[in-house]
């Protein structure tokens, strides 16, 4: 039975970067490592999928600060409307069967 060799991240990283590079083939750099192609393949289609996710994962983070910051503003609008209601009862009184004002002498 074949024992499958690991590879540290920092290592597996390198050779998906070098694998990028426009001036050097998948074999030249599966070569220069002394890695099967299919590996060097494996480990930059991996690596282009990983900076996918942390790009798209980057603009749902902005986009999620967005809506907590308009939802906070709302929140603090529904208080201050809440106390403006309040005030505006306790202060004219209001009939709560017909919601006519009362008045007072």
């Amino acid at each position: 039975m074949k024992k499958v060799k690991e590879y540290r991240e920092d290592f597996k990283i390198e050779v998906a970067l070098a694998s990028l590079n426009v001036n050097c083939s998948l074999a030249e750099t599966a070569n220069k490592f002394q890695l099967e192609v299919q590996l060097v393949m494996r480990w930059r289609n991996e690596f282009l999928e990983a900076a996918k996710t942390v790009i798209t994962g980057t603009k749902h983070m902005e986009k999620r600060k967005r809506v907590e910051s308009s939802r906070e503003e709302l929140i603090q609008e529904v208080k201050r409307l809440n106390l403006e209601n309040t005030w505006i009862k306790d202060n004219f009184g209001t009939n709560s069967k017909n919601g006519a004002t009362s008045t007072q002498d």
